[in-house]
Parts: structure tokens; sequence; C-alpha cells
């Protein structure tokens, strides 16, 4: 017999089109999660940027933004 899904405990050989399935789902979801990293990378940045901005305020330039 051939198995018409994937199965852990299963010896069967299984359809090929449930394997080009499972591979089209997975490489789907390496993508989504490819392009959801790209995004944090770069608001990673965008953070660091703004951090070093913030690091090079002086004391004498903060105290004039509050006079």
């Amino acid at each position: 017999p051939v198995d018409e899904e994937l199965n852990a405990s299963s010896t069967n050989p299984v359809q090929n089109k449930v394997i080009n399935s499972a591979i089209s789902t997975l490489t789907s979801s390496v993508s989504a999660n490819t392009s959801s990293i790209n995004n944090h990378t770069t608001a990673i940045g965008n953070l660091q940027t703004a951090v070093s901005e913030i690091q090079e305020i002086t004391s004498a330039e903060i105290q004039a933004l509050f006079a």
C-alpha cells in the first residue's frame, strides 16, 4: 500500500503529491519567516541608530531642551 499522508510511524511509501505538498508548505513558511526576520533586522538597525544618536546628546543639550 501507498500512504496518502505523511505518517511518522508508517513504513509504507508516500504519494509524490503528499511529499510535494509538505515541501511547498515548508517553503512558504520559510519564506514568510525570512521576510519577518528581514523586517525585524531593519527595525533593530533603526533602533540602534536612534540609540547612538541619543547617546551623542550632551547634558547641556538636554538641559537646553527643558529650559
